[in-house]
């Protein structure tokens, strides 16, 4: 039960982030248009598009790992047999597991001292920082965990649930 929580969870964010998506680019869109048909750009696209493309990438990612559907070298992989090749992603898992770890306790650190200074970014908009930099240790605390699921579900030889 807790694991098709973590999965709908997983899902949820990966959905927002989707609608974050479409968003963005339609507001590149308008801001493409207001700029070479109207000769009267907007001040907020730019920096809404990069603020964006940190929620993107920190919403999905944990569902793109469960999903598989990330990155990897299959030929490298393929050449080992199916122990060696279970033994390899677990390592992987685990080492993922430590990394995304250590930048989650360092992006929690981060945003806690922005939110404390009430820092602002300074652009064609200002808005608080801590909003923004909030994503980043969720993210990356989803991406903890999903990596240290899938190092357990491969070390008792199990598949990935969603699979």
């Amino acid at each position: 039960m807790l694991n098709r929580l973590f999965d709908r969870v997983l899902l949820i964010l990966a959905g927002v982030a989707a609608v974050i998506l479409v968003f963005t680019t339609v507001s590149v869109d308008f801001e493409v248009i207001m700029r070479y048909a109207f000769n009267n750009p907007t001040k907020w696209v730019v920096d809404f598009s990069e603020y964006a493309l940190v929620f993107i990438l920190f919403l999905s990612t944990a569902w793109v790992l469960s999903q598989e559907g990330h990155v990897k070298i299959d030929l490298l992989l393929k050449a080992f047999s199916g122990k060696t090749q279970r033994v390899v992603n677990i390592v992987t898992s685990i080492i993922g597991t430590v990394a995304c770890a250590i930048f989650f306790g360092y992006a929690l650190w981060i945003t806690l001292e922005i939110f404390q200074a009430g820092d602002v970014l300074w652009r064609a908009t200002i808005i608080p920082k801590g909003p923004i930099w909030i994503v980043m240790p969720i993210g990356s605390f989803l991406l903890t965990l999903q990596f240290a699921r899938k190092a357990w579900f491969l070390f008792r030889n199990r598949e990935m649930l969603g699979k």
